[in-house]
């Protein structure tokens, strides 16, 4: 009776501290993947009043969850689904009952919608629909059984009861008619060990669907003990110590086993035994849960060992696959089937430390609950008053930032102004020394030509002659002496190099003006660059031919009256006319040149410095709205301030009551 007595003064303590986490405000609280509310508490303040002891069984999708648990509560029936998927897995709770039975629960219409809605990444990091990718083919599959969603997705969620066992695989395995479409699945047996107790079949820790992953881990902060199953052949991954850093805290250490499953597949299973004791103990993260004692070890187990174990025990025959297993362990790890895949000693274990003073593990359900709701409360202000405190830092910078990029931009202003005023300067400095140039090469190659043609004029004896042979003669002199000899000395001349030295010029000296906090991508700023080969080949005069001269007003002979009778007076107009068309031919060229060079140099220099200008524009109408803002950010600035006051205040309420409720906790 004393015994009693103690239970129940705990007991009452205890739900006046579980009730002070909503009088104080601790809940609702939520940090990272942890979340606690009202609910929570009711929840475990029910499961202690009503005795309720809840095992849960997690571990990765394939560690062999279903298989263990078919084994220790079904008698080896596979009545769980051992070859599950992670998006076919259900939660799945084993109880006891009077009669074999399960109630099937399915998706209400908000979270099948919700379902349908729901993105994932895939290993190449693609975004892919849950549904489309893993659900809709089953959903196609059963309609073609006659089985519709709108039969079993009622708006409440619908729920089967009394469904026979027998008839379970369509409801949880991979092939299952209605398997798409559950929820969850309790079971409940006429076991011994389950009088008082429920286990749960979890899911995968490596499970995609959202839903499901948050339906286990509110199974898991409700349970009183946790078994964590790892594969032997990838024991302690990181999916599985995140979830035993995030997920575990609300369990006792002492309410946790832990087995390495499958251990019969691996030459070295106490290695992977070893390994996971040394990181349970020994790691940084983990090793003051105090998972393990001095005398409390990680579990090595064959499942399929002991089955097969059992089956010849009661004189079971051995189908075709549990026979060629047979002969693989008789082989390789006979001591898996002479000690029943070590399971008798893990069920030792588990009525020992799991099972046996249930209720004083369910004391120590509610106090680990308690203090992991405190721990997520303080972890969730701390995380706010740093946000706040961040965020009040960026507002402080941001009013001295805004001054200093004012001033930087009114000095780059200034000298960009003076950048164009003396690039517009050396600009026609260097456009009248290439204008002089230019004149200067087309006027001598045009002289020299000019002298050359008029020898071999007069140099034909008859006047009809000399006219009608002008124009080809003009036509030899062009494609011969001008082109070639104006083309060459392009080449060879440094126009090109001045205009390419103007140009980096403009561009170095933009580049230095770039604001720090605003720079201009450089590739732009020569984006329109030119180089010598193109200006070149731009400048080429092979298109100026004979056919063009056919069409040239000043060369048009014959409709002029000449007098063959005088010779002087003959030449005297030949040669004007020849004159006449080597001035416009002079002015054509010179102009093409010009044209050519300066115009090319004057676009990229004026697109350069439009582009710098529409830079400094958007600066500035930036700051401009900065400034705008100013009051707006001083009212914030304050506002934060007062936030952060009594965010801290709170901090520290908080704290205190923390400590006055984890000293209570001690004593209990």
């Amino acid at each position: 009776m004393e015994l009693l007595d103690d239970y129940i003064m705990k007991k009452t303590k205890l739900f006046s501290l579980l009730d002070r986490l909503k009088d104080d405000g601790f809940v609702p609280c939520e940090f990272l993947d942890k979340r606690y509310n009202e609910e929570n508490i009711n929840e475990i303040k029910k499961s202690i009043q009503d005795g309720k002891f809840t095992i849960s069984v997690c571990g990765q999708i394939n560690a062999g969850k279903s298989s263990f648990i078919n084994f220790l509560l079904f008698n080896g029936r596979p009545i769980l689904p051992a070859d599950d998927t992670p998006w076919t897995a259900k939660l799945c709770s084993i109880c006891y009952g009077e009669k074999n039975s399960a109630v099937v629960k399915y998706y209400s219409q908000e979270s099948w919608e919700k379902i349908k809605k729901q993105e994932f990444l895939n290993e190449a990091g693609e975004k892919l629909n849950y549904y489309e990718t893993f659900l809709k083919e089953d959903v196609d599959r059963a309609s073609r059984q006659g089985i519709y969603q709108d039969q079993v997705i009622t708006k409440n969620g619908k729920v089967d009861r009394n469904v026979s066992l027998e008839d379970l695989t369509q409801y949880v395995t991979k092939n299952g008619n209605y398997t798409p479409f559950v929820e969850t699945v309790e079971i409940q047996i006429n076991n011994e060990l389950l009088k008082g107790v429920t286990f749960v079949d979890t899911p995968g820790i490596n499970d995609r669907n959202e839903l499901r992953s948050k339906v286990t881990t509110d199974w898991i902060q409700k349970s009183s003990a946790v078994i964590y199953l790892f594969y032997t052949g990838q024991s302690l991954s990181k999916a599985d110590f995140d979830f035993i850093d995030m997920h575990l805290a609300a369990i006792s250490s002492k309410k946790i086993l832990f087995l390495v499953t499958k251990a019969d597949t691996s030459n070295d299973y106490q290695g992977a035994v070893d390994f996971v004791q040394e990181n349970l103990r020994n790691n940084p993260d983990l090793k003051d849960r105090n998972f393990l004692s001095a005398s409390k070890n990680v579990f090595p187990i064959s499942t399929l060992a002991a089955l097969i174990d059992q089956n010849l025990k009661n004189g079971v025959e051995l189908d075709e696959d549990l026979a060629f297993h047979l002969d693989r362990l008789e082989a390789d790890a006979p001591e898996f089937l002479d000690n029943q895949g070590f399971i008798p000693p893990f069920i030792e274990e588990l009525k020992k430390h799991l099972m046996e003073d249930s209720g004083d593990a369910l004391i120590d359900k509610g106090k680990e609950l308690i203090n992991d709701v405190l721990r997520t409360k303080l972890d969730a202000l701390t995380n706010q008053l740093s946000g706040l405190e961040n965020e009040e830092k960026m507002i402080s910078k941001g009013v001295e930032q805004l001054i200093n990029e004012q001033n930087e931009v009114n000095h780059k202003v200034l000298e960009f102004e003076d950048l164009r005023d003396r690039a517009s300067n050396r600009f026609v400095f260097l456009s009248n020394e290439i204008r002089n140039e230019i004149d200067s090469m087309v006027n001598g190659v045009l002289q020299q030509s000019r002298k050359d043609l008029e020898v071999k004029i007069l140099n034909i004896n008859s006047l009809y002659e000399r006219r009608n042979s002008l124009v080809h003669k003009i036509r030899d002199q062009l494609e011969a002496i001008i082109v070639p000899k104006i083309n060459n000395k392009i080449k060879e001349s440094d126009h090109l190099d001045k205009v390419k030295e103007y140009q980096d010029y403009i561009v170095e000296s933009l580049s230095k003006i770039s604001l720090s906090n605003y720079p201009m991508r450089k590739y732009h700023l020569i984006s329109h660059s030119f180089s010598g080969d193109q200006l070149k080949k731009k400048l080429s005069l092979d298109g100026l031919t004979s056919d063009a001269l056919k069409k040239h007003e000043d060369l048009k002979v014959y409709k002029f009256v000449f007098d063959f009778t005088d010779k002087e007076k003959f030449n005297s107009k030949l040669f004007r006319t020849v004159d006449s068309f080597y001035e416009a031919l002079g002015n054509q060229l010179k102009g093409v040149i010009k044209q050519t060079i300066l115009s090319d140099v004057e676009i990229v220099r004026d697109r350069m410095f439009e582009q710098t200008s529409r830079h400094f524009h958007y600066i500035n109408e930036k700051l401009a709205k900065y400034e705008e803002d100013r009051k707006d950010r001083v009212f914030i600035h304050e506002s934060i301030n007062l936030s952060i006051k009594k965010l801290k205040e709170e901090t520290d309420k908080m704290k205190e009551v923390q400590a006055e409720i984890e000293k209570m906790l001690a004593n209990i």
